[in-house]
């Protein structure tokens, strides 16, 4: 199995696509699920409610920045692998309260605990930075904390601001990110 898919990878590395890599084990490490038909249930719907909540904003409209379907399409049309992740601000909140580092923190552990595969820290060329909250919580947003992970900072930032969710959610897509 490890063999195939390394055979894959090279196969679409190749390609000049934006690749979601879905990883079972994360799935089994996040939710421990009781057999492969769960395991592959909970993947297909944590993957959809993912591209779902996602895509849901390119329909809305905001006074302070827009994410729209256009943004979303150049992001995705970027050749790598992708992650989309969200985290809730209430539970940041209610843990040690908002701030830069609780934020930062919070958003690297996102990436690296959804359904996607682990991302290499290495570079990163187009981000999607969803906020949907209380407009007083974007005190604790740093982009260059966000992405001082990475060897440098995205290419291309696409922005939407939101006033809608009741307890404030933040959405990230990380296009051309490196190979595993």
């Amino acid at each position: 199995a490890q063999i195939n898919t390394l055979q894959v990878f090279e196969e679409l590395s190749n390609q000049n696509v934006c690749i979601l890599p879905i990883d079972n084990n994360q799935i089994k490490l996040i939710h421990k699920p009781m057999s492969k038909k769960e395991l592959y249930d909970i993947a297909n719907n944590s993957v959809i409610q993912y591209i779902e909540l996602l895509t849901s904003y390119t329909n809305r409209f905001s006074q302070h920045g827009t994410f729209d379907k256009r943004d979303l399409h150049n992001a995705l049309k970027t050749k790598g692998i992708a992650l989309i992740s969200h985290i809730y601000l209430s539970d940041i909140k209610s843990e040690n309260g908002l701030n830069k580092d609780s934020l930062t923190k919070h958003i690297h552990h996102s990436w690296h605990y959804s359904p996607f595969i682990p991302i290499e820290e290495k570079q990163i060329v187009k981000t999607a930075f969803i906020f949907d909250g209380n407009l007083n919580d974007l005190h604790a947003v740093d982009y260059n904390d966000v992405f001082s992970i990475f060897n440098n900072q995205p290419i291309d930032l696409f922005e939407g601001i939101y006033e809608e969710g009741e307890e404030g959610v933040i959405t990230t897509l990380l296009t051309g990110l490196s190979w595993c």
